[in-house]
């Protein structure tokens, strides 16, 4: 069996995600317990695709007003 490798997506942890929306880790576990940012558990571990991510921060855009 191959792989194809550009389908691989990055994933993020805990950590890594709350530095690049620069909150807490805590805020993000609240996220997670409240179903609001979609994540994986991959071995007990929280995770978070980079495509996700992406979506989340999309979906929480806000238009600036002129």
């Amino acid at each position: 069996m191959t792989t194809d490798f550009t389908t691989i997506q990055k994933f993020y942890s805990i950590k890594e995600i709350a530095k690049i929306f620069g909150i807490s880790n805590v805020t993000i576990y609240r996220l997670v317990e409240a179903r609001k940012i979609p994540f994986y558990k991959i071995k007990g571990c929280i995770r978070f695709s980079h495509g996700d991510v992406i979506d989340y921060l999309e979906q929480n855009r806000l238009e600036s007003v002129d």
